[in-house]
């Protein structure tokens, strides 16, 4: 059984580059809204990246 793709998101957050994940995609977007509002970001500030 194959597993699910799982993704990343990347930001430079707080002079400092971060990554959160790994994330199934229906969660990788619904984390992309929160950190943003979090970090008074936008959600395309956020980089989704699949990870292997």
């Amino acid at each position: 059984m194959d597993e699910e793709p799982r993704y990343e998101l990347h930001a430079h957050v707080l002079n400092a580059d971060r990554y959160w994940g790994a994330y199934p995609l229906k969660q990788v977007a619904y984390q992309q809204e929160y950190l943003a509002s979090v970090y008074g970001m936008k959600p395309s500030d956020f980089k989704i990246v699949r990870v292997a």
